[in-house]
């Protein structure tokens, strides 16, 4: 994903930038861990890092080595790996000073968070002499609900501490009390001044003060940081429940801008609630209407401007973080029937209307290379024409160009999240963090852009409501990035439910036909998505999926409907059965070998879902057809392989319904009178009427005879690649 960094692990730090991932990297895979930072500060302990007191930090600048050392005993190992000490101060283990103030008589007594989410404050240096060294950054920021943290970080690297505040009558109350540093201080803090001195040392267990430069913090930059603090906190943290401590955030940050702000003001006499360093309110004046949750994503809307998206992560930590499945060679693998295909099948009646293959992969780290080059290869075999759009390539005029001709098979790969829209890999010249302003010139920007490409209907289209793409900031670095700054991730452009409502609707595309696989997180969490694109075999993943789970995933699709009469609806299920038994039977099952992790994990079946639209619905593929409860199974299953011993599918279909007829019907097997009817069922019938019922979809996914005891909305549509 270019500017943003590994979250598919959409797939959805997206977009930190380290390196992974999951289709997010493993999303957790950019965390800076507690022993990595003990590791890191092994070279601090040797001073390599370290400078005097007084001296430059960029004259010392020296690139950080995480060297496989003994961990360091210091209490505050991992924030030590950011600091440049004074030579004649090393780390102690002395406990840290509590400094208690009783808040002043008169002063503002209840709990007022809201002037604190708008700003941060970043060491300058300590009375010991310490301070971060160049490069690295060490903050105080303050969440919802009275939670803050302790954030260091550099370019590649980040920890932090938790710790939880109040602030009344001007006082601060803080609290850190983790294994790595312990503070207990109040005392008064001034929101008017732009340097504060707080009563405590990070960097020195010693006695001591450190000074802090008070920063503002927009609402896109306090979701960042909030997430990135979170995720890399000593506690594990998954990257879901980092965006929710995101969100809580933003939500905060909201109401403090427009409820206890002008109780502050009031109290304080006129004193504005203003950053000391900034000319006004973030975003100026309360021009956020509210701000909504779309899982890896956060929404600004303002009251001024377009609305925007916060793109935290791209997708969810790879199983390797939790425990992969090993999978098994199942006996059935050596049966003969399993390997054989019909040579003379259906004609195209189930195949797409178009021999086209689109593999959009806007996010680099979120699709391997070596499984789209498989990919295509097969599907030339097949005769497919295939067309990749790749990272930067993947524009919106790319994508809809590629689109409008409405391909047969449609893989995308990208950053998602919970209202279906999807990353594409088109940048705009705008970066930095959001204002109302930036926001509305970017939006001018990229309007005359798409208007100028023939896309000028786009700009305006809406479909219940939403617009066809919004403007998102990417969470491209670990470090605390200000506006104006060198903030240098460029913002991108999310399409969304709309633009593929847009596509049917006025460039004439139709994917009644087609096979589309969304290989990004949190998409199928709601509908929107798959009722807009309307495809006959649809698939997506409803939480935070692993990179390398979803692209396995893909290519299984592509290498198991390469077979003659094996449809969509046959694939899932066999990949279902591949997690419900830890089994391999086809060769193709060995892609999930070592990416599978235990269901409902990221890295599961049980996150993906089968859909296919008949014309009227989406029909699920869970609870209908094969896994409705209707029929046996593991009975239909074998009687499908069964008659793929003929050669044609035809002779096949008939077989299974001569043997029901003559034999089955009558609770005769067929024993010595036939053979291949006692060979052809898997065992003795539960009940008649549930053996007529398991021939009728046996042979439905075979040749796609309308099966009896079936409803057309309770039957997944078959879709074949080329038959």
């Amino acid at each position: 994903m270019v500017a943003i960094q590994p979250r598919r692990t959409e797939r959805k730090p997206l977009i930190m930038p380290l390196t992974t991932m999951t289709r997010l990297a493993s999303r957790k895979s950019h965390r800076c861990t507690l022993l990595s930072g003990l590791l890191a500060i092994a070279a601090v302990a040797a001073g390599s890092w370290a400078a005097p007191a007084g001296a430059s930090s960029s004259a010392t600048k020296v690139e950080p080595t995480i060297s496989r050392k003994a961990p360091s005993p210091w209490p505050r190992a991992p924030l030590l790996a950011f600091a440049a000490y004074n030579a004649n101060n090393r780390p102690g283990l002395r406990a840290r000073p509590t400094r208690t103030v009783v808040p002043a008589e008169g002063k503002l007594s209840q709990l007022v968070p809201g002037p604190l989410l708008a700003v941060s404050y970043s060491l300058v240096d300590e009375s010991d002499g310490n301070r971060p060294r160049s490069g690295s950054q060490v903050f105080v920021l303050f969440a919802a609900g009275g939670q803050a943290f302790i954030y260091a970080c550099n370019a590649s690297e980040a920890v932090a501490d938790t710790a939880t505040y109040s602030y009344a009558g001007g006082d601060l109350s803080f609290q850190v009390n983790t294994p790595n540093l312990k503070v207990n201080a109040t005392f008064a803090l001034d929101l008017s001044a732009a340097k504060v001195t707080m009563p405590f040392q990070i960097f020195s267990s010693k006695p001591g003060t450190s000074l802090w430069q008070q920063e503002p913090m927009a609402l896109d930059q306090g979701i960042i940081s909030v997430y990135n603090a979170a995720l890399n906190a000593s506690t594990a943290t998954s990257n879901a429940a980092a965006a929710s401590r995101a969100f809580s955030y933003a939500e905060a940050w909201v109401a403090s801008q427009t409820s206890g702000a002008s109780a502050v003001r009031e109290h304080l006499a006129g004193q504005p609630l203003v950053p000391a360093s900034s000319t006004g309110l973030p975003c100026g004046s309360f021009c956020v209407a509210n701000v909504q949750s779309m899982g890896d994503d956060i929404l600004i809307n303002y009251r001024q401007a377009p609305s925007v998206v916060v793109s935290l992560y791209n997708t969810g930590p790879s199983c390797a973080q939790g425990g992969c499945t090993t999978l098994t060679l199942s006996s059935l693998a050596s049966n003969p029937r399993v390997a054989k295909n019909p040579t003379v099948h259906p004609d195209s009646k189930f195949d797409p209307a178009s021999r086209a293959a689109a593999l959009i992969a806007p996010v680099g780290d979120v699709e391997n290379q070596a499984a789209l080059a498989d990919m295509s290869t097969l599907l030339a075999q097949r005769g497919y024409k295939v067309k990749e759009l790749l990272g930067a390539d993947a524009s919106v005029l790319a994508i809809a160009s590629l689109l409008r001709s409405s391909p047969g098979f449609i893989i995308v790969a990208t950053h998602g999240n919970t209202a279906g829209q999807l990353l594409t890999g088109q940048d705009l010249a705008t970066d930095g963090s959001f204002s109302a302003g930036k926001v509305s010139s970017a939006y001018s920007e990229l309007k005359t852009e798409l208007t100028g490409e023939g896309l000028g209907g786009l700009t305006t289209y809406k479909a219940s409501g939403s617009p066809a793409y919004y403007i998102s900031e990417p969470n491209c670095s670990l470090k605390v990035e200000f506006s104006p700054s060198t903030k240098s991730c460029a913002w991108k452009v999310l399409i969304t439910p709309a633009f593929w409502d847009w596509l049917q609707a006025e460039q004439g595309a139709n994917f009644s036909s087609s096979l589309v696989f969304i290989g990004a997180s949190e998409t199928d969490t709601t509908p929107a998505l798959r009722e807009a694109v309307k495809a006959r075999a649809y698939f997506a993943f409803s939480q935070d999926v692993a990179a390398n789970f979803a692209n396995a995933v893909e290519q299984y699709l592509v290498e198991a409907l390469r077979h003659p009469t094996h449809s969509a609806e046959e694939a899932f299920y066999n990949l279902v059965q591949i997690e419900k038994t830890h089994q391999m039977i086809y060769k193709e099952d060995r892609l999930l070998q070592g990416v599978m992790g235990a269901p409902g994990s990221d890295a599961s079946l049980d996150i993906m879902d089968g859909w296919g639209w008949n014309g009227s619905t989406m029909v699920r593929y869970r609870g209908n057809g094969w896994l409705s409860g209707k029929v046996g199974a593991g009975q239909v299953w074998w009687m499908l392989n069964s008659a793929r011993q003929y050669n044609n599918t035809a002779y096949g279909a008939a077989a299974l319904q001569d043997c029901y007829s003559k034999y089955w019907s009558r609770g005769n097997p067929g024993g010595l009178a036939s053979p291949y009817c006692t060979a052809a069922e898997a065992g003795p019938p539960t009940g008649l009427t549930s053996l007529k019922i398991d021939v009728a979809y046996a042979i439905y996914l075979l040749d796609g005879a309308s099966p009896e005891g079936f409803s057309a909305n309770q039957v997944p549509p078959r879709w074949t690649l080329a038959d």
